[in-house]
């Protein structure tokens, strides 16, 4: 399977009102203070998908194995990095394939792609992809 990374981004809104310090920072990071957008009492999020390359097996070295510890390490950087360039939507969640598993072989049959949850403070809008 090729590594993906599932990040569920909400939406929200930017404060109007900051402190001095925070403006500064908003200008000289990008950062700036913001809240979760409600609709019903629930946050609206989306599951994107996002495919992530191996650029040492891309110059030819041996690929190396897309464990959970690397994907969640991986997802953390990334959804950064989403929050950097998108100010409507917000990273708020990482999640990682699963894999399927043969109960009488043990073997890996496929992977099982996170869906967005739906909970009491989540409301799920269409699935996209990056």
């Amino acid at each position: 399977m090729d590594p993906i990374i599932v990040l569920i981004v909400c939406k929200a809104a930017i404060l109007p009102y900051a402190s001095d310090v925070e403006e500064a920072n908003g200008r000289f990071t990008g950062h700036h203070p913001y809240e979760w957008v409600y609709k019903h009492s629930k946050m609206q999020c989306k599951r994107m998908e996002v495919p992530l390359t191996d650029s040492a097996a891309n110059m030819g070295a041996d690929p190396r194995p897309f464990t959970p510890q690397q994907c969640m390490q991986a997802g953390i950087m990334v959804g950064a990095h989403w929050d950097l360039n998108h100010s409507r939507y917000k990273f708020w969640r990482v999640a990682c394939p699963t894999k399927i598993i043969d109960s009488r072989t043990g073997e890996t049959i496929g992977w099982k792609i996170p869906e967005c949850p739906h909970t009491d403070v989540v409301e799920c809008l269409l699935d996209t992809a990056i």
